[in-house]
């Protein structure tokens, strides 16, 4: 993870020895909302959800996670996600 995007979910209250909890954070607040497909390759079908995601600290902030539904599968894979800004 980049130095900047460390930075910001530690921030949130995550850190690199639990990976685990962000993705699971990002499953459980992510996958819920609405999600933009944004690519499509041989491989299958990218998605962007950008939502807000509550960290362990309990701050907030607007996150880009990105997906991929693998073809001739039909469950997303976590791809990366990064802090959200301004659109």
């Amino acid at each position: 993870m980049g130095r900047f995007k460390a930075a910001f979910f530690f921030g949130l209250g995550y850190s690199g020895k639990e990976w685990q909890r962000l993705e699971a954070d990002l499953r459980a607040q992510h996958l819920t909302q609405e999600a933009t497909a944004v690519e499509t390759s041989p491989y299958g079908q990218k998605y962007e959800i950008r939502a807000p995601l509550v960290g362990p600290a309990g701050h907030s902030a607007e996150v880009v996670s990105v997906w991929v539904v693998l073809t001739d599968e039909d469950f997303p894979r976590f791809v990366t996600a990064y802090p959200g800004g301004e659109r």
